[in-house]
């Protein structure tokens, strides 16, 4: 199978079992990658530009319900009774 359509399996999978509509999923993977590029930058330069994107994937996760958490470059979710949610790898 191909990246791509692995890809698409898993990103089909996660919004059926999440019950997540397909625009918002998009939007929070989108937004969870911006962030860790500005966390990976900030630990490459130690030059700090913005909270903002780390701010906009709580913002989402929050509007999905779930709850995020920071364990290290890349968020971590999880659902409203405390389980993972684990979204597609690219």
């Amino acid at each position: 199978m191909s990246k791509q359509l692995d890809f698409a399996v898993q990103f089909a999978h996660t919004c059926t079992r999440y019950g997540f509509a397909p625009a918002d999923l998009a939007e929070l993977i989108r937004l969870s990658d911006r962030a860790f590029k500005a966390g990976e930058r900030y630990c490459n330069t130690g030059v700090e530009r913005s909270n903002k994107p780390f701010k906009a994937v709580a913002t989402k996760a929050k509007d999905m319900g779930m709850e995020t958490n920071w364990p290290g470059l890349y968020p971590s979710f999880t659902n409203n009774i405390g389980q993972p949610v684990y979204l597609p790898q690219a």
